[in-house]
């Protein structure tokens, strides 16, 4: 009975991780996934741990990639020890969560349990049911393409997809909530088909049929998120798998085995066609190409170099080049254990390129170095690195299917054969994607079941024979010990996710200027999670525009002010290394000092600690400047407005307030350099700043 209920909850697990969303968290998509895999882990490990006592033994299964598995880990502990930000490195960073050492132990536990208690036909069903649960995101993910979005249905009753900010029809995400995102673990899931109806009798025409629909079905879909990396990694997989299974043909050498491999061309000649029907990244689509009269050229030349920004601005591909180096830099300051796992949105900025500042997205956060080796380079050092290495080879070496060298092999060597095949060529894909990318819930979850698919599915029932013996008072102690500490981590793991769904109900009562509910709503949020700085920051914030409401009652302008400053103080104490946080309590304290002039010399004594931690970022002195002018230290705001637009030149907004100082200082024709730059270089019909000019020349 436990053995089933094991079996259910990872059958549930792989249904449910690519498309749980939940819209009424402040992340919807990641959070909700990470949330399932620790409650998920949570359940799995109690049943496996009173099934052990039940059977008077430990019930585990070494293998292989035990001791990668343990160093890996180790090298995780080594560097949350040593992390800029303990919190962070546990539970990931917020906002992205997957990658935090929690997260880790819970993707090992869930390997070592797979491969303890599962069997050959339990690999069987969990890869048809990933695939049933890809099939879904696939369905939904088309359906967006074609302006019907069953999210949006979801969260608005309406179909169509002006639920999202993004332009969905352009780049599909379904479930996953970023279209790379979506793009990765699709293309995982493609070499499943090839082998998920092949492992009783690979040329049975009706299974042949079925993986190519299911197929063509998840490529569709795959070209549809326009995700490059993606497509680069389903070349990767599809290589890797044909080439084996060509060594496997020919290496039966049976009458007719040449003959039946050719019916294997079917699956590339559908997946070439819906590449030529869709187009890719860098191909136009069948209809692109038969309606040239309304497709112009330069459309066409765009689509083929791929999406950069959706919306305009630098390539993808140079911001990442600039991430690259940030992450390099970031690790020659912390080479041997790193910043900390998962500490790279607060460390990047220490290590940005100056050359950042000159792209679109030069104010953006970047919370991942966009490339999961360089990822843990900068965060766990070179201990780390080289242990995920090591990891990744080993992995590999599990999944390489040395029966195809074997001189002899048996039936059961066959679905072997194509299951490691398939299940490494998964994983090479998984190596791909996360080279331009970064792992999330989804994608994680297979680098670590891949190999517990391979080494499970040479597992017989027999083999698998679990006995119980008579439970005894002590087991019966043990068991309910077990289960009183699931049930408490349960609890935690519901506060958890309670905590961010007030938070989010917070942050929309304080856009919509309902400050007590807001207030009310976020101190039972810090309440519930008292170690998180960002929800410390959140309330600080309200109680700030509360003060400045309440400046006709001074009583309750100086309680609400004393709030304010108490909980912005311990923000910046829980996370003193968090740039965002800092930036966050500084805005805050700019506003407090419409009250108190005090409160701006700490806004500016802030901005120097943002300095230290983020030396290449321009808004760090515009702040600053913009500090000591409303303080009256017109020269130190000159300096710094100065050093603002040196770093950034376009950055308009610290021009434009350069500009103001230059005239209060009676420096006139400096400041009409200023305006007229902007005019030139950055916004030539902006007729707020002509009218501008225009007075001042007439001075």
């Amino acid at each position: 009975m436990l053995k089933n209920a094991l079996r259910g909850c990872y059958f549930v697990l792989f249904l449910l991780t690519p498309l749980i969303f939940y819209p009424k968290t402040s992340e919807l998509f990641e959070f909700n996934k990470i949330i399932l895999l620790y409650v998920s882990t949570i359940v799995l490990v109690t049943l496996w741990i009173i099934l052990s006592i039940q059977n008077g033994k430990i019930i585990f299964k070494r293998t292989a990639i035990d001791f990668a598995l343990l160093v890996f880990l180790g090298s995780q502990v080594l560097s949350t020890l040593f992390s800029i930000d303990p919190r962070t490195s546990l539970l990931g960073y917020y906002s992205r969560f997957n990658g935090g050492l929690f997260s880790s132990v819970c993707y090992a536990l869930l390997y070592w349990v797979f491969v303890s208690v599962m069997e050959k036909r339990d690999v069987i069903h969990s890869i048809k049911i990933l695939i049933i649960s890809t099939t879904v995101a696939s369905i939904w993910g088309t359906l967006e393409h074609f302006g019907v979005s069953p999210s949006c249905y979801l969260i608005t009753g309406t179909v169509g997809v002006d639920c999202w900010v993004q332009d969905v029809q352009l780049r599909v995400f379904a479930t996953f909530g970023q279209p790379n995102w979506m793009a990765a673990w699709v293309v995982a899931l493609i070499p499943l088909t090839w082998v998920a109806f092949f492992l009783r009798d690979v040329f049975y025409t009706k299974f042949f049929v079925m993986a190519t629909l299911f197929s063509t079905l998840f490529t569709a879909a795959l070209l549809f998120t326009k995700s490059r990396s993606g497509v680069l990694g389903l070349l990767a997989a599809g290589t890797i798998f044909s080439g084996m299974l060509v060594v496997f043909f020919l290496k039966r050498v049976q009458k007719g085995s040449i003959k039946k491999m050719t019916k294997g061309v079917a699956i590339p000649i559908a997946l070439l066609g819906t590449v030529f029907l869709i187009g890719s990244p860098w191909t136009p689509s069948f209809f692109e190409m038969t309606n040239k009269d309304t497709i112009t050229q330069q459309e066409l030349v765009a689509q083929a170099t791929g999406p950069a920004l959706e919306s305009g601005g630098t390539e993808s591909g140079d911001i990442r080049k600039i991430v690259w180096q940030g992450a390099f830099n970031v690790w020659r300051q912390f080479p041997l254990y790193g910043s900390g796992v998962e500490t790279f949105a607060l460390s990047y900025y220490n290590g940005r390129p100056l050359a950042h500042n000159q792209t679109s997205e030069w104010n953006f956060l970047y919370n991942k170095a966009h490339n999961e080796y360089l990822n843990y380079l900068a965060t766990t050092g070179l201990v780390g690195f080289i242990s995920y290495i090591i990891l990744i080879g080993t992995i590999v070496v599990i999944l390489f299917p040395f029966e195809l060298i074997s001189k002899r092999g048996t039936q059961q060597d066959y679905s072997t054969i194509r299951l490691k095949t398939a299940c490494l060529s998964a994983f090479v894909s998984l190596l791909v994607t996360n080279f331009f990318g970064f792992s999330v819930v989804p994608t994680s979850l297979l680098f670590y079941m891949l190999p517990a698919f391979a080494i499970a599915f040479q597992t017989s029932k027999l083999d698998h024979q679990i006995h119980t013996t008579k439970i005894d008072m002590a087991k019966k102690a043990g068991i309910g010990f077990v289960i009183l500490t699931g049930a408490f981590l349960l609890m935690q793991c519901a506060s958890y996710w309670f905590a961010d769904y007030l938070f989010a109900r917070a942050s929309a009562e304080r856009e919509a200027n309902n400050y007590a509910n807001a207030v009310d709503l976020m101190n039972t949020v810090v309440e519930l999670q008292p170690t998180e700085a960002l929800f410390h920051a959140e309330l600080g914030s309200i109680y700030a525009d509360l003060a400045k409401a309440s400046l006709e009652d001074k009583e309750t302008s100086v309680l609400f002010t004393d709030k304010a400053v108490a909980r912005l103080d311990t923000a910046t104490t829980l996370s003193p290394k968090n740039v965002r946080i800092i930036k966050s309590v500084g805005n805050s304290y700019s506003d407090l000092g419409d009250i108190d002039p005090q409160y701006l010399l700490k806004m500016i004594e802030l901005t120097f600690l943002l300095q230290n931690l983020a030396p290449t970022d321009p808004s760090v002195h515009y702040q600053r400047s913009l500090g000591y002018a409303k303080i009256g230290e017109l020269q130190n705001a000159i300096r710094e407005g100065e050093i603002a637009v040196g770093m950034k030149p376009d950055y308009k907004i610290a021009r434009r307030l350069l500009g103001f100082l230059y005239k209060e200082n009676n420096e006139i024709d400096k400041a009409i350099t200023e305006l007229e730059y902007i005019l030139t270089n950055i916004s030539p019909n902006d007729v707020s700043i002509q009218k501008e000019l225009e007075t001042l020349k007439k001075k």
